[in-house]
């Protein structure tokens, strides 16, 4: 009986001593509340019908014009800009700021294609070729923000749908760079959607009220008495950044804030930095809403070496070892 009792309880103790391994192994993720889950889903089997031009070859690069449709109704077109050499590249999605267009990705796909990186960036909601006059995304009309934010975050979630079928990038975990408007959708797509490997969100910020109550964008200015109701302040935080920044972790991101920015409020910069997990980096410099080029270029490389590339590998160990015997170990098979 003793050592009936000795070994059950020898079983119990590697049982556990396993499992805490398995977990140390791979880190989980804080599960995103299933209310706010909902509010970004979509139905993955709907046709994307897509349609794509003749790739244009310039000396180091391929790109692409996309377009499909979007699940909360029509086109969404984009750029994909791959390396024209080398293997197989791993994608990072440019997410542009207010009043900007995808061609936000021909800038960054300069500084990330050396680095083998291909590039995808869409037109945001009411943005680019989806402008509708009369329209815009920062209004009086709360309704119309929060929709134009869902229905990009949701886009974005499509391309990279698309992207997993294609044969000649990688589709299995992506990167995510957002600057201004661009940072703070970033911040929600990273939040919801677990392919996000690592991001760098450039001039964002969170928490509408001090966003409104001090930034110089008279769109934006215009929320500031409409937050004042506590049933729209309520709505407001289905698609404020501040919501969502604390699902993104263990995953990395990385901020990068002016001290002098009257467009993202510093206090509006510091909630977001506060309110992420870790690991997160946070980068300040001296200046307003444009980064100075060299701090931009530095931190981007810095962020593509220190973090990116790293959590991408491991996304795609991690994706190879869940058909091996270790994994399937850890989940009792």
């Amino acid at each position: 009986m003793k050592e009936r009792k000795l070994a059950i309880a020898l079983a119990i103790a590697l049982a556990v001593v396993w499992a805490a391994i398995c977990v140390a192994d791979v880190p989980i993720a804080k599960p995103l509340p299933a209310d706010l889950a909902a509010l970004y889903a979509y139905d993955k089997a709907a046709p994307l019908n897509l349609t794509t031009s003749e790739p244009k070859e310039a000396a180091k690069t391929v790109e692409e014009r996309i377009e499909f449709d979007s699940p909360k109704g029509g086109r969404v077109a984009g750029l994909l800009i791959r390396p024209k050499t080398g293997p197989k590249p791993w994608v990072i999605l440019t997410l542009h700021g207010l009043g900007a267009d995808k061609s936000f990705g021909r800038f960054f796909a300069a500084l990330a294609g050396d680095g083998g990186y291909a590039v995808l960036s869409l037109d945001a909601a009411l943005h680019g070729d989806r402008k509708i006059p009369g329209k815009a995304m920062f209004t009086g009309d709360l309704a119309t923000t929060r929709d134009a934010m869902i229905q990009t975050v949701i886009d974005y979630r499509r391309a990279m749908d698309y992207l997993a079928t294609r044969k000649d990038v990688h589709g299995e975990a992506f990167g995510l760079c957002g600057a201004s408007m661009g940072a703070i959708q970033g911040t929600i797509l990273a939040g919801v959607d677990q392919r996000i490997a690592s991001s760098m969100l450039i001039v964002g910020g969170g928490d509408w009220s001090k966003i409104a109550a001090a930034s110089d964008r008279p769109e934006v200015e215009g929320m500031k008495a409409l937050l004042e109701d506590p049933v729209a302040a309520a709505e407001a935080a289905t698609f404020d950044p501040l919501t969502f920044v604390p699902y993104i972790s263990p995953r990395p991101a990385w901020f990068m804030n002016g001290r002098q920015d009257t467009t993202i409020p510093v206090a509006a910069a510091k909630a977001l930095q506060d309110a992420a997990g870790e690991p997160k980096h946070i980068v300040w410099y001296d200046g307003g809403h444009i980064p100075p080029i060299g701090v931009a270029v530095q931190t981007m490389g810095d962020w593509l070496s220190q973090a990116l590339q790293p959590a991408l590998d491991k996304a795609a160990a991690t994706g190879a070892a869940r058909g091996g015997a270790a994994q399937d170990a850890c989940e009792g098979k």
